[in-house]
């Protein structure tokens, strides 16, 4: 049985019309459900359709533009000087995006110029509330991305995303990437607001602090994740100078 469900396009202005197929026992129950609590089915299907558009603006209005956001930070952190901050296998030119990313989450755990512009970018989307910042911030302490999901970073492919699983959450965000994106705009505009440099001596301001010694900010060119006992060593951490 097939439902149709009226969605504006938003660059021609017409509306447009989406086609949904249900197996017969849905759509009975669709039917029957939609009788007993007087729903629209068409307004049900492009509620539905809104919803995830909403949940997932912030991946909309940036998505296009992280080639430029990475570029940006790249030529920005190029700049900075080699007692701060060390390329290793290769350069800045040829440093990869998941080496950009790992120090843009360096600088997002220890400066709070990356951190407050995320969590207030996520406040401007309606992704969290303010009353969230201080649990937010505790859990987010070891940085935005998690052991977790660098499986996910590290993959060159995805399929297809199971719709079950997405809509299982309150909100029906694509996490990783949202993350990704909202991560490299955090970064951007931070640099943008207090320059690339005052980020790194803040890292490594407060990183000398906790070691007791001065410290560097490393950066593999090539992306890798290494292993150390039982923790990730990431394409972009700091070091004790004694170490280097």
């Amino acid at each position: 049985m097939y439902y149709k469900s009226l969605v504006k396009d938003m660059k021609s202005g017409k509306v447009v019309t989406y086609s949904v197929r249900l197996p017969k026992k849905v759509a009975e129950s669709f039917e029957k459900i939609s009788e007993l609590m007087q729903i629209n089915k068409s307004d049900f299907l492009r509620a539905c359709i809104e919803k995830l558009c909403n949940d997932n603006k912030l991946y909309l209005d940036h998505a296009d533009k992280v080639r430029y956001y990475i570029d940006y930070i790249r030529d920005r952190m190029s700049k900075i000087s080699r007692n701060k901050i060390i390329v290793e296998n290769g350069s800045w030119e040829t440093a990869s995006d998941i080496s950009i990313l790992m120090l843009c989450d360096l600088l997002f755990q220890w400066t709070d110029e990356v951190f407050n512009l995320w969590f207030n970018t996520l406040v401007s989307y309606k992704l969290l509330d303010k009353e969230d910042f201080p649990d937010v911030k505790k859990y987010y302490s070891d940085g935005l991305i998690l052991v977790e999901d660098i499986g996910f970073i590290l993959s060159s492919s995805r399929v297809q995303t199971d719709v079950k699983e997405l809509i299982e959450e309150e909100l029906w965000w694509d996490e990783l990437e949202i993350k990704r994106v909202s991560l490299l705009l955090a970064t951007k505009k931070a640099i943008e607001k207090y320059s690339a440099e005052k980020l790194v001596d803040e890292v490594i301001e407060r990183t000398s602090e906790r070691e007791g010694e001065p410290t560097v900010i490393v950066v593999n060119a090539k992306g890798e994740f290494k292993r150390s006992g039982s923790t990730i060593v990431t394409p972009a951490e700091y070091k004790k100078i004694s170490e280097i």
